[in-house]
C-alpha cells in the first residue's frame, strides 16, 4: 500500500475520516474494494444453489430425498464455516486491520471455490465448500466495518443499501452466467473455476486501498491505555515466524506420538481402543482442556496468529491420516474456542455494557439468515428444479403412464415413477432443458433482491430501524407463505412472487450492514459484527441441516417444508420491540 493511498482517506483530524464531508480517492477505493469483494463473495454463494443437484447426481447421488440430505449438510457446513471466518477474521481484523484481512478472506474464498472442481465424492465438495466459507464469512464483517469508518456518516443508509446489494449483484451475475451456460452434470464442474476469479482482486486490493484511520486511532488509543493489550500482527515480525515454525514442528511431534502412543495408529487409519477406554477419555479431556488453554495464551499474544495457522494445518494433515477418529477436530475446536474466548475484543462484547446489544444483534441476524438459507435462495433454486422437470416428464408420458403419475400423492413418488418410465437419455434431455429454468429463478431472486437492501436502509434512515425491520418480518412471512403453499407451476406469476419474495427477504441484508455497526465502538466493531452475523449463521446451519429431513418428511416436496422453516420470522417481529433505536445516532467509538 502506498503512503500517497493512505494519506488520501485522512481527514481533518487522525481518525476522523468518518465525519469529513468531502469525498476523497481512497474513500472510492475503500468502497469499491468492499464492494467487489462482498460482490464476488455473493457470486461464491449463489453458485451452489446453481451446481448442488447436477453435481450431487454426477457424483452418485439419484433420489432427490439423498439430495436434499446431502445439500442440507453442505449448507449447513458453509454456514457453520462462514460462521466461523466471521468470527475470526472480526477478531483478526480488529488486531491486524481491516484491508489486511480482507485480502486474507477474498483469497482463501475463491481459491477453495476453484478447488470444488476437482471433488470425486459428496464430502469432498462439503469439505471444500467449508473452507471457502471462512473467508466467504470474514468479508462482510470487514467490509460493512471498513466503509461505515471511512465514509461520512450523512451517507451510511445509502452506504448500507450499497453494500447489502453487492452480494445481490453477485448472485444476478452467476444465474446469468448459468442462464447463457445450463449447469447440467456434464457442465458444473467449470462453474467452479469462475469462482477462483476473485483472487485478482485480492491483490489489487492489498496494493492500492487505504486502511481504516478510525481503526488506526483506536489502536493507537488502546496502546497509550494499556501497552500489553495493543500489540497487533505485523507481517515482518519475527516472533510471528518463530512461532510458525514452532508450532508446526512440535506439533507434528506431538501428532505423531500421539497416534502411536495414544491412538495406536497403523496408518493411514485404525486402532479401535485409543479414547474409548477409561483412561483415554481422561487423557482426552484433558487434552481438550490443554488445547482450550493454549488456545487463550495465544489469543493474548496476537503476534502468534501464525501459530494457529500452522497448527490448523497440522490438523488438516491429522483429519487425513487417521480419519476415522474425531478426536482431532475436537482438540482443534477446544484451541480454537478457547482462542475466541480469551481474545480481549471477544470478552468485552459479552461484558455487561455491550452483552445486551450482543445478543440483540445475533438474533436480529439469526432471523432473515435462517428464512433465507433454510427456504429461499439456498432451496428454491433447487424447488424449480425438481418442479420444471416433473412437468417436462409428464409432457413425455403415454396416457397409461399418466394415469399412475397423476395418481402420485407427492414429487418423490413422481420422480420415481418417471425414471421408471421414460429412458435414460429422455431424463438427461429433459434435465438439460430445464435447467434454465433455475438460473432464471435466482436471476429473478436476485433482482428483487437489489432492489430490497438499497430501498430498505433508506426507508430506514427515514423511518427508524425497528419498524422497518418489523414490516421487513411480516412481508416475508406473508409473501413466503404464499409462494410456498399455494403455487405449484413454474410460470409467470411464480417468478412475480419470487421475485418480491427475493426482495423482502433480502432486504433485511441492507438493512444488517446499517444497524449492527451501530450497536458496537470501534475498537470492537468487526468483531461485533462478525459474530453476530456469523452466530446467526450457525442458528441457520441447524436449520438447514434439518430442512433435508423436512423434505423427506413430506415425500420430497420442498414447498411445504420451505413453508414450515420460514415461521421464524414471527420471532423477528416480536424481537425488535425490545432493541434500542439508534435512527439519528452516531457511530459509537
Amino acid at each position: 500500500m502506498s503512503q500517497a493511498s493512505q494519506n488520501t482517506v485522512s481527514g481533518p483530524l487522525p481518525g476522523d475520516e468518518g465525519h469529513s464531508q468531502t469525498i476523497t480517492r481512497g474513500q472510492w477505493l475503500v468502497l469499491g474494494a468492499a464492494f467487489l469483494g462482498w460482490m464476488f463473495t455473493g457470486v461464491e454463494i449463489g453458485l451452489f444453489p446453481l451446481v448442488v443437484r447436477p453435481a450431487f447426481q454426477s457424483l452418485g447421488l439419484i433420489d432427490d430425498a439423498q439430495v436434499a440430505v446431502w445439500n442440507s449438510v453442505v449448507v449447513a457446513a458453509f454456514l457453520l464455516g462462514a460462521a466461523a471466518g466471521g468470527i475470526a477474521f472480526g477478531w483478526l481484523g480488529d488486531k491486524i486491520g481491516r484491508v489486511r484481512s480482507m485480502v486474507i478472506a477474498i483469497l482463501m474464498y475463491s481459491l477453495f471455490t476453484g478447488v470444488c472442481a476437482f471433488a470425486q465424492h459428496p464430502w469432498e465438495l462439503g469439505a471444500y465448500r467449508f473452507l471457502a466459507s471462512l473467508g466467504m464469512g470474514g468479508e462482510w464483517a470487514l467490509a460493512v466495518a471498513l466503509v461505515m469508518e471511512c465514509w461520512p456518516e450523512k451517507h451510511r443508509p445509502k452506504l448500507a443499501g450499497a453494500i447489502g446489494a453487492a452480494a445481490n449483484f453477485g448472485f444476478f451475475f452467476i444465474a446469468l452466467v448459468a442462464l447463457l451456460k445450463p449447469v447440467t452434470q456434464d457442465s458444473w464442474r467449470w462453474m467452479m473455476f469462475v469462482g477462483a476469479s476473485p483472487a485478482l482482486l485480492a491483490v489489487a486490493i492489498a496494493l492500492l486501498v487505504p486502511e481504516s484511520e478510525r481503526w488506526k486511532a483506536s489502536v493507537r488509543a488502546a496502546k497509550s491505555k494499556a501497552a500489553e493489550s495493543a500489540a497487533f500482527f505485523r507481517w515482518t515480525d519475527l516472533s510471528a515466524g518463530a512461532a510458525f515454525f514452532g508450532a508446526f514442528a512440535v506439533g507434528f511431534v506431538l501428532l505423531f506420538a500421539f497416534l502411536t502412543w495414544f491412538a495406536g495408529a497403523n496408518y493411514p487409519a485404525g486402532g479401535d481402543g485409543g479414547w474409548r477406554s477409561g483412561v483415554g477419555r481422561l487423557t482426552l479431556l484433558l487434552a481438550i482442556g490443554s488445547m482450550a488453554w493454549a488456545g487463550g495464551l495465544v489469543a493474548r499474544r496476537p503476534a502468534w496468529f501464525l501459530a494457529v495457522v500452522a497448527l490448523s494445518i497440522v490438523h488438516a494433515v491429522a483429519a487425513w491420516i487417521y480419519r476415522d477418529n474425531h478426536v482431532f477436530l475436537l482438540l482443534t475446536a477446544a484451541f480454537v474456542l478457547g482462542m475466541m474466548g480469551a481474545a480481549g475484543s471477544v470478552r468485552e462484547i459479552f461484558s455487561a455494557k455491550l452483552r445486551k446489544r450482543t445478543l440483540f444483534a445475533i438474533v436480529f441476524s439469526s432471523v432473515p439468515l435462517i428464512g433465507t438459507w433454510a427456504a429461499v435462495s439456498g432451496w428454491i433454486p433447487t424447488w424449480v428444479d425438481q418442479m420444471t422437470q416433473i412437468e417436462a416428464g409428464r409432457q413425455a408420458l403415454t396416457a397409461r403412464q399418466l394415469t399412475a403419475f397423476d395418481r402420485a400423492q407427492d414429487p418423490k413418488a413422481k420422480i420415481a415413477l418417471l425414471k421408471r418410465s421414460l429412458p435414460e437419455d429422455q431424463l438427461k434431455q429433459i434435465a438439460t432443458t430445464t435447467a434454465r429454468s433455475k438460473a432464471w429463478v435466482q436471476l429473478v431472486l436476485s433482482v428483487g433482491a437489489i432492489i430490497g437492501c438499497f430501498v430498505a436502509p433508506v426507508i430506514g434512515g427515514i423511518a427508524g430501524r425497528r419498524p422497518v425491520y418489523f414490516t421487513l418480518c411480516l412481508a416475508s412471512l406473508i409473501l413466503c407463505a404464499y409462494l410456498f403453499r399455494y403455487l405449484d407451476t413454474f410460470n409467470w406469476w411464480f417468478n412475480v412472487v419470487v421475485c418480491l419474495v427475493g426482495a423482502v427477504t433480502a432486504a433485511f441484508y441492507g438493512w444488517l450492514p446499517l444497524y449492527l455497526p451501530e450497536l458496537f465502538p470501534t475498537r470492537v466493531r468487526a468483531t461485533g459484527q462478525g459474530l453476530s452475523f456469523n452466530f446467526g449463521r450457525i442458528l441457520a446451519a441447524v436449520g438447514t441441516f434439518y430442512m433435508g429431513y423436512l423434505v423427506a418428511l413430506f415425500g420430497g416436496d420442498y414447498g411445504k417444508a420451505m413453508a414450515a422453516i420460514t415461521l421464524i420470522y414471527v420471532v423477528g417481529m416480536i424481537m425488535i420491540w425490545f432493541a434500542p433505536e439508534t435512527k439519528g445516532k452516531p457511530l459509537p467509538e
